[in-house]
């Protein structure tokens, strides 16, 4: 799910600045919106890593936020296809409504269609097509796995090249803070995650 998501964050990697400027303010004031909006976030990561950070957080945090809105669209745009079908068919049974009352229409034809199915059919068609989409539970579970990948990166750049690896594995509580502080939320566990991130085989290479 995550490919498709930094595919587009890829694009867009050197242009990080128009991400915050968006709502037609202008990218200084976008920023200035920004580090205000996550000024706590920002400074309990600092603290936890070290002044020097501060960008690398900030970028983190754009980071998470752009392809937060890439992975909802995403996630959304799968609902699309079958809600056209729906409104496609029902402007069709609505078609078919309408040809059903001409007069001239044979009388074993209209037994072929009849009217209360059609309108059955009808009614659950435009409830598809109208219907809002729903919360989709895997949007908080990618979301989770952004932030402690952003969380573990943050902590790799911040530590010496030769000691990242056996740092960042010995370091599995402050990158379960780190992490948490990132999503947000302090309500939030997030030690599965980043136990499951720092399994994964190339993490340890």
């Amino acid at each position: 799910m995550l490919k498709k998501v930094e595919q587009a964050a890829k694009q867009r990697q050197h242009g990080r600045s128009v991400q915050v400027s968006e709502n037609g303010e202008s990218a200084e004031e976008s920023a200035a919106l920004f580090r205000a909006k996550n000024a706590k976030r920002i400074n309990d990561a600092v603290k936890l890593l070290r002044p020097e950070a501060r960008d690398d957080v900030e970028t983190a945090l754009i980071e998470i936020e752009f392809m937060h809105g890439q992975l909802v669209s995403v996630l959304h745009d799968r609902t699309k296809p079958a809600k056209l079908a729906a409104r496609n068919l029902a402007k069709a049974l609505e078609r078919v409504q309408r040809q059903l009352e001409d007069k001239d229409l044979p009388h074993q034809i209209g037994l072929f269609f009849p009217q209360d199915t059609i309108a059955e059919w009808l009614a659950r068609c435009r409830g598809i097509a109208t219907r809002r989409s729903g919360k989709h539970p895997r949007k908080k579970v990618e979301l989770k796995r952004l932030v402690v990948r952003e969380a573990a990166t943050l902590m790799w750049k911040q530590m010496a090249g030769g000691r990242a690896t056996h740092s960042l594995g010995g370091a599995h509580g402050n990158l379960v803070k780190l992490a948490t502080i990132l999503y947000g939320d302090p309500n939030t566990n997030l030690t599965s995650q980043c136990a499951a991130y720092l399994r994964e085989p190339r993490k340890a290479k």
